[in-house]
């Protein structure tokens, strides 16, 4: 059976025996559950997500491109002036504005 550990401290505090508590109704809950299943036959279930490790060559192969990744934001504005004179007034006295 394997021990589990929680945690780098070694002195005992109400973090550690929270989860000492938890891990003592775990394994009898993992318990019963084992002697239930096998008095009607069924099999235990697997571990539910094993994580899978990947080798640098895999992860280098799926991972996306960033070369191939396409900007939305990286567009060219060709009337970026009009937009940020927007907050002005136009001035009827002003006569050195050509329209």
């Amino acid at each position: 059976m394997t021990v589990i550990t929680y945690g780098k401290s070694v002195t005992e505090n109400a973090k550690t025996r929270r989860h000492a508590r938890r891990r003592a109704v775990a394994i009898e809950r993992d318990t019963i559950c084992s002697i239930i299943d096998a008095a009607f036959g069924i099999e235990p279930e697997a571990v539910a997500v094993a994580p899978k490790h990947m080798t640098r060559v895999e992860r280098a192969t799926t991972s996306p491109s960033l070369r191939e990744k396409h900007e939305s934001t990286a567009m060219c504005l060709p009337d970026v002036a009009l937009y940020q004179a927007g907050h002005r007034k136009i001035r009827k006295d002003a006569t050195h504005i050509i329209k």
